[in-house]
């Protein structure tokens, strides 16, 4: 048997500028949703999947929770009285 090597041959969608434009409109937008993210990279010519966004927002730390301080959470969040 032969080993052979994991994963897809395909070319990485993920590069460099990509994971930039990603982390850019994140922090543009911080309360947008993948899907909004996923729209305007596309509009800007890049095809990335929703996926692909999520793992990028959660690799770096950028999920909408952890972008604000903790007086502003507490700001944003509603009452439930």
């Amino acid at each position: 048997m032969v080993d052979k090597k994991r994963g897809s041959d395909a070319k990485p969608v993920r590069t460099e500028v990509v994971v930039n434009q990603i982390i850019r409109l994140r922090f543009l937008d911080p309360l947008a949703s993948c899907d909004v993210l996923a729209q305007k990279l596309k509009q800007m010519g890049y095809s990335v999947s929703k996926r692909s966004i999520e793992r990028t927002i959660t690799e770096y730390g950028l999920k909408k929770n952890s972008l604000f301080q903790p007086d502003e959470r507490k700001a944003k969040t509603r009452s439930r009285h």
